[in-house]
């Protein structure tokens, strides 16, 4: 079983709320595992600005990081998604997520 925790919190700032989001899964043995953890931020005109996505490594590969931006993105109404670094593992990710939304833009490098 998985879940997925999602806090956004404004600091006072109207422009933008920061957002953290994790992914647990229930492996049977360790209950609420912490899988994939993302940080980043969101503007006013919903621009979700993805400043960091990680999976364990030993989890990788598994699309655990792919539903939790997907989530992410439907939750907080993301229309855009922006990165400023993106390597080859956060490329799949970013790939994979584009395929599974709609009316979202992607703005990577």
């Amino acid at each position: 079983m998985e879940r997925i925790e999602i806090h956004t919190t404004t600091s006072g700032a109207e422009e933008l709320a920061y957002v953290t989001a994790t992914l647990y899964v229930d492996d049977g043995e360790n209950l609420d595992q912490q899988v994939s953890e993302l940080e980043g931020d969101l503007f006013r005109d919903r621009t979700l600005y993805v400043g960091s996505i990680s999976t364990q490594p030993a989890l990788r590969g598994q699309g655990f990081a792919t539903r939790l931006l997907v989530h992410a993105i439907e939750v907080v109404g993301a229309r855009t998604v922006q990165a400023h670094i993106v390597n080859g593992e956060a490329d799949a990710v970013f790939a994979k997520a584009r395929a599974l939304t709609t009316d979202v833009e992607f703005d990577l490098p």
